[in-house]
């Protein structure tokens, strides 16, 4: 398996048992799972009892677009390629904001969503280890699965958000797609529609599926469902989803006709028609699955047709929810999913990421294929906050457009790191297309309102895979059962001897130490662990790299040294910042070990990262007033908005941007 997005579809639904099925199905007839919301403590200041009172209400838009670079927005600036941009930052302000240590999303938007550190809110990775079982964990959203209750969600972190805040004092909020916000949980009277994290009706991150007639000119492993047909006039085949009552994929019929011509096709899935040509998506479709006797399955999904002749191609996007009848919420209220469908144009992507990724590093979606689908998002979100602002007259508004950080992952090494502007640069493009966004907004809303943007983080090249624990193996911090070399792949530690192993390494910035008391099989002592990771930090840093004549770890940090609060008996032992150019490699995320090396060049089209050094890859933040605060960061983002509405929450880690 490549990467932890293939481990999560390959294990996940396939430990379901019938009770938590139907179970989660049935808890969406009762309430879709939601959880308590967390108290609100009280502000020791509060100065926004006057919008409680009637008083003209002041007017803050948050644009968050993830991944944008400084050296890249400052390149086009200068070259005239964001005249929006460029006018907001000499009229108002632009500076570098520091990132999360380490630099990955859900730590740094959670991070921007509370105002304070991962030892607070207690998101410190993509993945998260369970000591209990070395087993892994995706932070991006929390399953409780029993017996007795079923598959259910809660949000994975309990910490009060800004929008919580403003909301609950009376301040007409507004927040589209910010990450780890799924299952959308109604914790005040706001409008929330929740991002990254949203799963398909698998509870996947997304699998596609891809029919061909022929042979698939892409060899190896692919992380969708591969489906080979005959050639013929007429096929009939099914497309498979979620899993039945009794493990058994559920599945609806689809037929392909090719017409005389050869040139397209006559496509029906289940009572959907759609007439197709080579190129062509087609609009989404709503499907409906049985589960036996449990209630039908309301979801949705695209095709898109690869190739019509002399071979077929159909890619099919994930199963995912129906915005007009979710499975679980994704929407506070709930009916907004269903209003918002009807304010775009129907339906959208609800997929937390709905940008395939694994399709076109797969060679089964092509390029332009995957940049239509990412800017079909993209146009979305941008009707639905134009709609939105419409009616926008006081308040809050905040949208996160994630689109530009997966274009910037699959075409950094094609467009130079984005440098290139004397040949085709989706990365650019990607930057235009949130210039106009921006344009609109400044145009729009000018003295009276407050408009900040920010990035998560930035980005740089990925030239090298680190397998961590192949390092800690010939370091000897880590022993194995076995002395043959282990599959390429290898996850779950399945061949680690943890009665003679003192660290291990998962995620993309983590290490952890096999402590004693607290692993399952812990063997280090407390006494030992901080000589020990005094020598782990050591030989990291020593590590030398003989070929490209360089270090590739950059500097270690332990956790009690940058996390403080009550989550950091949880966060890793040691966070590894990594030099650019070097990254953990996906077999390391999974607690993998690699066959050969460790170091491996990376020759995969996701070219581009942030999981580096967090000095490394700051991102951006722009406002139309000044910022007055010194080397600005991401926990400051939560106390500016908050601030502005004169709400003070002194148990933020952050602070105001602003005077004012």
């Amino acid at each position: 398996m490549k990467d932890w997005n293939e481990y999560v579809q390959n294990c996940s639904v396939s430990r379901r048992r019938f009770m938590q099925w139907t179970a989660a199905v049935l808890a969406s007839l009762t309430g879709h799972g939601k959880t308590a919301s967390a108290e609100i403590p009280v502000s020791k200041e509060n100065k926004g009892e006057e919008s409680k009172a009637g008083t003209k209400m002041k007017k803050f838009i948050y644009l968050g677009m993830d991944g944008l670079d400084p050296a890249l927005l400052t390149l086009y600036m200068d070259k005239g390629h964001l005249p929006n941009f460029k006018l907001l930052a000499h009229t108002g302000s632009f500076a570098p904001l520091v990132t999360t240590n380490p630099p990955q999303s859900p730590v740094a938007w959670t991070t921007m969503a509370t105002g304070k550190n991962p030892g607070k809110h207690g998101i410190f990775d993509f993945i998260h280890r369970d000591a209990k079982n070395y087993g892994l964990n995706l932070s991006l959203n929390k399953e409780k699965s029993s017996l007795l209750s079923g598959t259910s969600y809660e949000r994975p972190f309990s910490e009060p958000t800004f929008w919580e805040i403003t909301s609950k004092n009376a301040i007409p909020t507004t927040v589209i797609r910010w990450p780890l916000t799924f299952p959308a949980e109604a914790t005040g009277d706001y409008e929330l529609l929740a991002g990254l994290g949203v799963p398909d009706i698998n509870g996947l991150l997304g699998k596609y599926t891809y029919y061909y007639t022929g042979k698939l000119e892409a060899q190896g492993d692919k992380s969708g469902r591969i489906v080979k047909l005959d050639r013929k006039q007429h096929i009939d085949t099914t497309l498979q989803a979620a899993k039945g009552a009794m493990g058994d994929p559920l599945s609806i019929p689809l037929s392909i006709e090719v017409a005389s011509d050869d040139a397209a096709l006559n496509i029906t899935l289940q009572n959907n028609q759609w007439n197709g040509r080579q190129g062509q998506w087609s609009p989404w479709l709503p499907v409906k699955f049985r589960g036996g006797f449990i209630k039908t399955i309301s979801a949705i999904c695209q095709l898109y047709i690869v190739s019509a002749a002399p071979e077929l191609g159909i890619y099919v996007t994930s199963v995912q929810f129906d915005p007009k009848e979710p499975l679980f919420p994704i929407s506070t209220p709930d009916v907004w999913s269903k209003e918002i469908a009807d304010i775009v144009g129907s339906y959208f992507s609800t997929l937390g990421m709905p940008e395939d990724v694994k399709a076109l590093m797969e060679h089964v979606l092509p390029p332009e294929a995957f940049l239509q689908q990412s800017y079909s998002t993209l146009a979305w979100q941008k009707k639905l906050l134009q709609a939105k602002l419409e009616h926008f007259e006081s308040g809050l508004m905040a949208i996160v457009f994630d689109t530009t950080d997966r274009i910037s992952h699959m075409f950094w090494k094609d467009t130079d790191g984005g440098k290139a502007l004397d040949k085709k640069n989706p990365i650019l493009d990607v930057y235009v297309y949130m210039d106009e966004i921006l344009g609109h907004v400044m145009e729009k809303f000018k003295d009276d309102t407050t408009i900040l943007v920010s990035s998560d983080h930035g980005f740089a090249a990925y030239r090298h895979d680190f397998n961590v624990n192949n390092f800690l193996v010939k370091k000897g911090y880590m022993t194995l059962k076995t002395t043959e070399p282990p599959p390429y792949g290898n996850v779950l530690f399945s061949t680690v001897d943890w009665s003679k192993t003192k660290a291990y390494a998962l995620g993309f910035n983590s290490l952890y130490i096999n402590m004693a008391g607290r692993e399952k099989s812990g063997i280090v002592t407390k006494s030992q662990v901080d000589g020990l990771r005094k020598k782990i930090k050591e030989d990291l840093l020593k590590f030398y790299d003989e070929t490209n004549k360089e270090h590739p770890v950059a500097k270690v940090y332990f956790k009690e040294d940058i996390y403080k609060g009550i989550h950091l008996p949880d966060a890793p032992d040691i966070v590894v910042g990594m030099k650019p150019g070097y990254r953990y490699s996906w077999q390391t995320a999974l607690g993998g070990l690699a066959e050969k090396n460790i170091l491996m060049p990376n020759d995969k089209l996701w070219s581009g990262d942030h999981c580096f050094d967090f000095n490394t890859v700051k991102g951006i933040v722009l406002s139309n007033k000044k910022i007055v605060k010194n080397n600005p960061g991401i926990q400051d983002i939560a106390p500016t908005i908050i601030g502005a509405f004169g709400f003070n929450r002194e148990d933020m880690d952050g602070s105001p941007l602003f005077n004012g």
